[in-house]
């Protein structure tokens, strides 16, 4: 489902520069690492610019009236017709939780590269309104990483086709709500700091020090 995510790289010019975009340099002093982002909570988003470049802008997590976190993306051409055709953007981030066991003892996983510091993409939509821009993410059906934990997982688009996602039609941005290879993402038990969405730092992602027990698969989206 992807209730939760990360976004821990330290400078925001490099997050800019990684990520091809424009930005208003005020904004730079608005970043902070963020160890769980959380429904409603403010993050960024990166929307097309012009006929080819890209911009990065601040956003609320929660798409609509409704505030919707997450969205199916198999669903979002009908649902979302309008914003499936215009307003498609990328959302980065570093890793995104998921959670087995039971409620009281709830386990979390992060599902992050296994690279330091390494960006994924993950697949939004997102509109303007009164109060700024809102966005939801997109789901699919999970990779051989994510199954064992959850049935659904955020659509990740490649760096090298995120043009393609935020410029394509409909039916190239269709083509991308697949599962990510399954070697993309490693899966590490964390901290249950993080079922606490009043804890943002980085003992968040600090690994369990007990084992896991067997994952019961959660379900939602």
């Amino acid at each position: 489902m992807c209730g939760r995510f990360t976004l821990t790289m330290p400078d925001f010019d490099e997050l800019a520069r990684l990520l091809g975009v424009s930005y208003d340099t005020r904004l730079a002093a608005r970043y902070r690492r963020r160890y769980n982002v959380a429904p409603s909570d403010a993050h960024w988003i990166v929307t097309p610019e012009g006929e080819t470049g890209r911009t990065i802008l601040p956003a609320q997590w929660g798409y609509g009236s409704k505030k919707l976190p997450v969205v199916r993306g198999e669903l979002a051409p009908r649902q979302f017709k309008r914003a499936f055709g215009s307003g498609r953007c990328l959302v980065p981030a570093d890793g995104f939780f998921e959670w087995t066991g039971e409620k009281g003892a709830r386990v979390p996983h992060w599902f992050h590269p296994a690279a330091p510091n390494g960006l994924i993409l993950l697949a939004g939509l997102c509109s303007e309104g009164p109060e700024g821009f809102g966005f939801t993410l997109l789901t699919t059906q999970p990779n051989g990483t994510v199954k064992p934990v959850h049935d659904r997982m955020p659509v990740l688009i490649p760096f090298d086709k995120a043009d393609r996602w935020l410029r394509g039609d409909n039916d190239e941005a269709f083509a991308f709500i697949r599962p990510a290879p399954d070697d993309l993402l490693v899966d590490t038990v964390v901290s249950n700091r993080v079922n606490s969405a009043r804890n943002d730092d980085p003992e968040c992602l600090a690994p369990a020090n007990d084992a896991a027990p067997p994952p019961k698969q959660g379900r939602l989206f």
